[in-house]
């Protein structure tokens, strides 16, 4: 996310999966919740693998889930109207709307019918953290920035910051 690497074309070209109709990685069998990674080298690899057909067929069910419309023609993303990346990254100025979401989105993942047989990360590090699923609005506005901090420092969270996710708590609370 900090530099202009090509990851997914990278990953499909690898033989890792087809680039799917929200324009994530979709891997046959793990869906598109992937993470990916890189090895930046000067060194000669082999390819060896070959390119995964587009398992997207006739399939739009991403684009009906987005609701903000931001999936396009030719498996690409309008980030100006992505709720992800709205909520997610730090940014001044209006948010516009947010249908009801404070920080993230991924309802084009959600819809995808390759995601509903993907397998649960076994990893700890990619476990939901227990106390975001179990906080209310009320102990959200009820934090201050040292309690934050020790519960989200090391999560996607923190890129968004404690005062943002408290004035979209307060905006949907006013509609």
């Amino acid at each position: 996310d900090t530099a202009p690497i090509v990851e997914k074309a990278w990953a499909a070209e690898a033989g890792l999966g087809w680039i799917g109709r929200n324009s994530l990685l979709i891997h046959p069998r793990l869906g598109s919740f992937v993470l990916l990674g890189e090895i930046v080298t000067t060194a000669e690899l082999d390819a060896g693998r070959p390119t995964v057909p587009d398992g997207c067929g006739n399939c739009h069910r991403c684009i009906d889930a987005c609701p903000a419309g931001a999936i396009l023609p030719g498996r690409r993303i309008d980030a100006s109207r992505c709720i992800s990346r709205r909520t997610i990254e730090r940014g001044e100025g209006d948010e516009g709307e947010l249908h009801g979401w404070i920080f993230g989105c991924d309802l084009c993942q959600r819809a995808c019918p390759h995601n509903r047989r993907a397998p649960i990360a076994s990893n700890k590090a990619f476990r939901p953290v227990p106390e975001l699923e179990r906080m209310n609005a009320e102990q959200w506005l009820a934090l201050n920035r040292a309690q934050f901090d020790r519960l989200f420092s090391q999560t996607p969270l923190a890129r968004c910051g404690l005062q943002k996710l408290q004035d979209r708590i307060r905006k949907l609370g006013k509609e």
